[in-house]
């Protein structure tokens, strides 16, 4: 089955997934309408016109941002090292105790998670721990090849 979008097809999808691939597309779009909803609430209650789409977008705006993983910076490399717990599937006192075995200090993970910088001698246990190499974890420090993703709105 042809796949398309604004129009163009972009691929083919085996018919079993349509389903599923609908189900999801559907979803998503249930979320964007909840999200306008909620903001339009909230600009009545303000006393803000909720037809004024500048003010609404910046709103929605606000909340997705707050909901994505960061990019850059310290943030980001946080919420690498919770995905790394996520993916060991394990407690974190246990996380902690596998950082530390690393060489990263439940003080300097400490730290990490309250977003104080990340100094560069603890950049090889963080390489190791999350199996990227120094380049990497410096850019995401840096912020630097980041993709815009401001297509929610």
């Amino acid at each position: 089955m042809p796949l398309t979008y604004q129009g163009e097809t972009v691929g083919f999808v085996d018919p079993r997934y349509i389903k599923g691939i609908a189900n999801v597309l559907n979803g998503e779009e249930s979320i964007k309408k909840a999200l306008r909803l909620a903001c339009e609430e909230l600009l009545v209650e303000r006393g803000s016109n909720p037809q004024d789409m500048k003010e609404l977008k910046g709103l929605m705006r606000e909340y997705i941002t707050r909901t994505r993983r960061p990019k850059m910076g310290t943030p980001a490399i946080a919420a690498l090292l919770k995905e790394r717990q996520k993916e060991l599937d394990i407690s974190q006192l246990e996380f902690v105790r596998f950082c530390d075995s690393y060489k990263l200090s439940p003080d300097d993970l400490k730290n990490i998670y309250a977003g104080q910088p990340i100094e560069s001698k603890i950049f090889a246990p963080l390489c190791r721990i999350l199996g990227k190499d120094t380049d990497e974890i410096i850019s995401i420090l840096e912020g630097r090849d980041l993709e815009d993703d401001e297509d929610m709105l």
